[in-house]
């Protein structure tokens, strides 16, 4: 069994590296000592050739539906990327534990993606591409908890040999979704990362804080006694249940190229890398692992990519550099929408950038700070946090360093590690994935905060996030966020960005607008409510929103937009109103969860152009008695082929449709024509 990894790296046939002459690689001294190293290299060395496992394991078949091979070997580059930057995995698991191996289909009885950490610790990943609901009858939700419940009681087994029991002080059991599935599985990986802060004494149910959690934990907690009665024959006792959600972790990772949060935080990792598009490149050994159902090490996974081995004059990712040699894409500032120049016209990446009042604050707390300073700008999504940031330590600590961490655990490392020295910023954008759950990071916050050397810490928030960071528990709760509410309280500046250009900062706008094509076009499509940087920055997010809808919420958000957008094609004008909307909706969204824009064959047999999933008949006459009240200008009714009509049924349906128009058409005493809207 040998696995053909691309040029630049040597094969790898799923025992410890070697060198040519076929001698065992000697023992990195890094974290851990070199003891460490032999634990993980036996015990990868000792599992069973996992190519010879049964073709019948029911746990094969979870990556491989339609598309999901792609995204398994998405999974697999992610954590790759962590392995050949020597980035902690994170997951609550010790910062010192690096990546040693990485394989797909290894036999265990998760096995989509799995991950040898040093320690003799495993990572066993599900990767389930598109998870739409987070419910009790989801059924790739099921599957995925029988797995890893399956884990749970049998312990790490290969091809049914036992290796050991799961030990939650370093392995992870683990489901991964994409950016399309359902944004409630981010609820519930927060209340997962705040089951393993909490004490074993502490009841389950005190993880989740409000509403929205509390629904998906008890969702969560019925999938998993119904699995481990299925399993087991029984429900798991008060020290089983515990003890398997503090081992489990659930992720939505978004991989969207170019504008994917984790693409571009694997790019980071990925950065001093020799080859063209590593990440791609580590894709593709996903791949041919997955099809060998194999482990490929860290140093095979380095040179495939070829980036430098630590000891060789590599680095971690965070590297601090010049403020002024980052690009503001890597910081996080949104990519804004497209317009059209002028001809000679030349467009910057970025747009023209407007100062507003929360920029003369900014100004106040960071011009020449002689001790640490900490800064959070909070505000709603694209609302221009992160811009407002990155101008302002450009503008105001050009020969400063800055430091961008990847993860809690990254951030941790930097900070004890010293790397954080004077003239150094720290940069926390989007600061509750650093701050949540991780009270070790707040301690370590202060007290760099606490020293006398100018240091300044810049983060950005959503208000929602710092109210729960801040909120003192509810009686007898757990306090998880002590540490972080004192943090942000006392130790931080917060700085208001508003949602919306007003006054002053209307009149700043006006002046800018004649310079930048994408900025004018903003202006005007705001002009109602001022909320310019959402058009400018949340646009590009809103149509990736709409082509890929995540869950039922955004399912009937698209069909609105898409009712909105045929009856502005069939001359509507603006504004279009809620009620023709909230009755035309409905019937842009089939039982099977896809929206549709025309009616079906089945229902309308004769039209000159059927179309898929599209409207019945029942409901297009719906649609058409919720236009009551409108005062329509003109109706037409064609494509009724009488050749192909069996029946009749369409000349009668379109009948019915001449009806209800010409009933919606005739004027009621009570109408006026100020409710013209078509």
């Amino acid at each position: 069994m040998r696995l053909e990894c691309p040029a630049a790296a040597p094969p790898y046939d799923g025992a410890p590296p070697s060198d040519r002459a076929g001698n065992a690689v000697p023992a990195r001294h890094h974290r851990g000592g070199p003891h460490v190293r032999h634990k993980v290299e036996a015990s990868i060395d000792d599992m069973p050739d996992p190519s010879a496992r049964e073709p019948t394991n029911p746990s094969a078949g979870g990556a491989r539906a339609a598309g999901g091979l792609a995204f398994q070997a998405e999974v697999f580059a992610w954590w790759a990327a962590h392995a050949v930057s020597d980035t902690a995995p994170g997951l609550g698991l010790d910062p010192a534990v690096r990546i040693d191996a990485v394989g797909c289909e290894t036999g265990f009885p998760v096995d989509d993606v799995g991950v040898a950490l040093t320690g003799g610790g495993f990572i066993l990943a599900q990767a389930k591409r598109g998870m739409r609901r987070l419910d009790t009858q989801a059924a790739d939700l099921r599957s995925a908890l029988d797995q890893l419940v399956h884990a749970m009681i049998q312990g790490l087994t290969v091809n049914h040999v036992a290796m050991r029991p799961v030990d939650e002080t370093r392995d992870r059991l683990v489901i991964v979704t994409s950016h399309d599935g359902s944004r409630s599985f981010d609820v519930l990986g927060r209340v997962c990362e705040r089951l393993r802060g909490q004490p074993p004494s502490a009841a389950v149910r005190t993880a989740a804080v409000n509403e929205e959690e509390r629904t998906a934990l008890e969702t969560l907690l019925i999938i998993i006694h119904t699995a481990w009665t299925g399993a087991a024959g029984r429900e798991p006792t008060e020290e089983e249940l515990p003890r398997f959600l503090r081992l489990l972790e659930v992720r939505r990772l978004d991989f969207e190229d170019d504008t994917g949060a984790d693409r571009i935080r694997a790019g980071v990792m990925l950065e001093r890398a020799t080859v063209p598009q590593p990440f791609s490149v580590l894709m593709g050994i996903g791949m041919k692992v997955a099809q060998k159902r194999a482990w490929c090490q860290r140093d095979t996974l380095r040179a495939a990519v070829g980036m430098a081995h630590p000891s060789r004059g590599g680095a971690a990712p965070s590297v601090a550099r010049p403020v002024t040699a980052w690009d503001a894409q890597r910081l996080g500032v949104h990519r804004a929408i497209s317009a059209d120049a002028a001809p000679g016209q030349a467009v910057p990446e970025l747009t023209v950038y407007v100062e507003r009042e929360h920029d003369i604050r900014l100004r106040e707390l960071l011009t020449a700070p002689t001790g640490p300073v900490m800064v959070m700008l909070v505000g709603f999504s694209s609302t221009g946090k992160t811009r407002a940031a990155f101008e302002a330590v450009r503008r105001d600590l050009p020969d400063w360093s800055l430091l961008r961490p990847l993860d809690a655990a990254d951030l941790l490392e930097q900070v004890r590690s010293g790397a954080v020295t004077p003239q150094t910023v720290l940069w926390l954008n989007e600061a509750q994935v650093f701050l949540r759950g991780q009270p070790d990071v707040a301690v370590a916050l202060r007290r760099l905060l606490a020293g006398d050397e100018p240091v300044v810490v810049i983060g950005t928030i959503w208000p929602e996030f710092w109210k729960e960071l801040t909120s003192a528990p509810e009686d007898d709760a757990l306090d998880v966020n002590h540490q972080t509410r004192e943090l942000l309280l006392h130790d931080a500046g917060r700085v208001d960005v508003p949602e919306a250009f007003t006054g002053r900062d209307r009149a700043q706008l006006g002046r800018a607008v004649t310079t930048d094509p994408r900025l004018a076009a903003a202006a005007a499509a705001a002009e109602r409510d001022g909320k310019v940087v959402q058009v400018l920055a949340g646009g590009p997010g809103l149509v990736q929103r709409y082509d890929h809808p995540a869950d039922a919420e955004d399912l009937f958000g698209k069909a609105v937009v898409t009712a909105a957008m045929d009856a502005g094609r069939l001359g509507c004008e603006s504004p279009i109103g809620a009620s023709f909307l909230k009755a035309a909706a409905p019937a842009y969204v089939d039982p099977s969860g896809s929206t549709s824009t025309c009616s079906t064959r089945h229902s309308r047999p004769a039209p000159g152009l059927p179309r898929r999933a599209g409207l019945t008949s029942r409901e297009l006459l719906a649609v058409l008695r919720g236009m009551s009240g409108l005062r329509l200008l003109g109706v037409d009714v064609v494509e009724v082929a009488p050749a192909y009509d069996h029946a009749e049924i369409t000349g009668i349906a379109a009948a019915h449709v001449i009806y209800e128009l010409l009933s919606a058409m005739t004027p009621r005493p009570q109408e006026t024509a100020s409710k013209d809207v078509c």
